[in-house]
């Protein structure tokens, strides 16, 4: 778990959005049960670390994410969620910058190597500020594959939806 001065420390650098706006609308029960059950499957067993559900809108994208954040926290033992992020029109999730660094600071609290490795990355350069970073050199700072040594003991979850708001 992240301590107070560090998340502190990260908050002040990373300028992420601490509460990201969430949805609340679910799948209907008794729907989409083989899709919930493909990607629980995947997260638990795949070693492909991504996963892209597309549809056009109003298909309900966003009750299956809501519907799997939900999923993802009752299997706490297999895997970790580290942070549900819904892009919505007129809300500050809608601003893309926000993603990477919100993404790192919820990803920080519940992996203790990363978290301690994205401190090093600042501290080694002071003038580093998360959301003044473009996209592209935000992923490469935060989020190279190094950062993240050593690896969780159980996989991480990360559910960003309506990524095209």
């Amino acid at each position: 778990m992240i301590g107070e001065s560090e998340d502190s420390f990260l908050r002040e650098r990373l300028n992420p959005i601490v509460n990201p706006a969430k949805k609340f609308d679910e799948c209907l029960k008794g729907t989409r049960l083989d899709l919930l059950e493909d990607v629980c499957d995947w997260a638990i067993n795949s070693e492909n670390t991504f996963a892209w559900i597309c549809g056009i809108a109003g298909t309900g994208k966003s009750a299956v994410a809501v519907t799997l954040a939900q999923r993802f926290r009752r299997m706490q033992n297999l895997v970790t969620l580290a942070l549900t992020f819904h892009c919505v029109k007129g809300q500050e999730t809608s601003n893309i910058s926000l993603l990477v660094p919100t993404m790192c600071y919820q990803l920080a609290k519940v992996c203790p190597g990363y978290k301690r490795s994205l401190i090093s990355v600042f501290k080694e350069d002071q003038s580093l500020n998360g959301s003044g970073l473009p996209l592209n050199e935000q992923i490469q700072q935060f989020l190279d594959a190094s950062l993240f040594q050593p690896l969780p003991n159980k996989k991480v979850i990360a559910i960003i939806d309506g990524l095209d708001e």
